[in-house]
């Protein structure tokens, strides 16, 4: 939508509501939110009578335990999940702030939750060049729980985009399930300096469009032991990496486990990466440069 959303004041928060289309069971619905003055958020998916609700994002005291499910949607750690058809679900953004949001960037992505491997891209765009930083040069006690933060750091290095890095990580912390990696608490971190927005993909097109208007994409993967080639995980239940570019059927990655930044650099076999990106959540962050000396927006198609 190339609109704003019809904010109404409910208490302490502001709340709008996005009509989505008629979804089968085995979808994930992804919501994203990002603000100019960092407000913190909280989503519902309203189906029928039913109503899902996400842990909130922010700072640590607008944080909360995220709900129950309903009978027909699982609340997962960062998005929705639907057990059951879901006709006309609309989704809710509830944001807290003083007043309603006027310069923001709000994403509603739907997919399967698992598709088959697509194939590789007919062309593919050449490489960006994104600063390596790797998240095990951080403490020993969250050195292996902080991809997320550090590949954000890269994304907005790779713009321009100056920020502290230990802010950042502070920022990103989610309280309700102490963990460095949710998504929207991600975006939520990046938006002192940036907007950004949680997209899902399930074939290589939505990649080829953002790499050739110049945009990494920070990957949300996968994959069992010996899964990913060349990957400095033998395996994982979640890990983020940059997408910098596809050359010759090799997928070309920012990879923050890497021991040392010189080895963040990688080259991945696009079938094993699918396997472990697309087939499985397609996820992924796009963030965009500052404009007019605040947070930015990404333009029309960058989304």
């Amino acid at each position: 939508m190339d609109a704003a959303l019809a904010w109404r004041r409910s208490g302490a928060e502001w709340v709008a509501q996005v009509e989505l289309p008629s979804l089968p069971a085995g979808h994930l619905v992804v919501p994203s939110f990002s603000a100019v003055g960092s407000p913190g958020w909280r989503c519902a998916l309203l189906h029928g009578t039913g109503r899902a609700v996400t842990a909130a994002v922010g700072r640590p005291a607008a944080q909360g335990a995220t709900p129950p499910h309903t009978d027909a949607v699982e609340t997962l750690v960062d998005c929705f999940a639907a057990r059951a058809a879901l006709v006309a679900p609309r989704l809710e953004f509830c944001v807290a702030a003083a007043a309603a949001p006027t310069d923001y960037l709000a994403v509603v992505s739907a997919r399967p939750l698992r598709v088959a491997i697509p194939p590789p891209p007919p062309a593919s765009p050449g490489q960006i060049a994104v600063p390596c930083r790797t998240q095990m040069a951080a403490a020993s006690n969250i050195r292996g729980r902080i991809c997320a933060p550090t590949c954000v750091s890269m994304a907005l290095s790779q713009l321009g985009i100056g920020h502290e890095f230990g802010q950042l990580l502070a920022r990103s912390y989610h309280g309700p399930t102490r963990m460095f990696g949710v998504w929207p608490q991600n975006l939520w971190a990046a938006s002192r300096w940036a907007l950004g927005a949680v997209e899902t993909a399930v074939d290589w097109a939505a990649a080829g469009l953002a790499l050739a208007a110049g945009h990494p994409l920070v990957a949300s993967i996968g994959f069992p032991k010996g899964g990913l080639d060349g990957s400095p995980l033998p395996g994982t239940a979640g890990h983020l990496v940059i997408v910098r570019g596809i050359e010759n059927n090799r997928v070309l990655a920012n990879d923050p486990a890497a021991d040392a930044a010189a080895r963040v650099p990688r080259s991945y076999d696009i079938d094993q990466f699918a396997a472990a990106w697309l087939a499985n959540r397609g996820v992924f962050y796009l963030f965009a440069r500052p404009l007019q000396g605040g947070a930015g927006r990404l333009g029309k198609g960058e989304a």
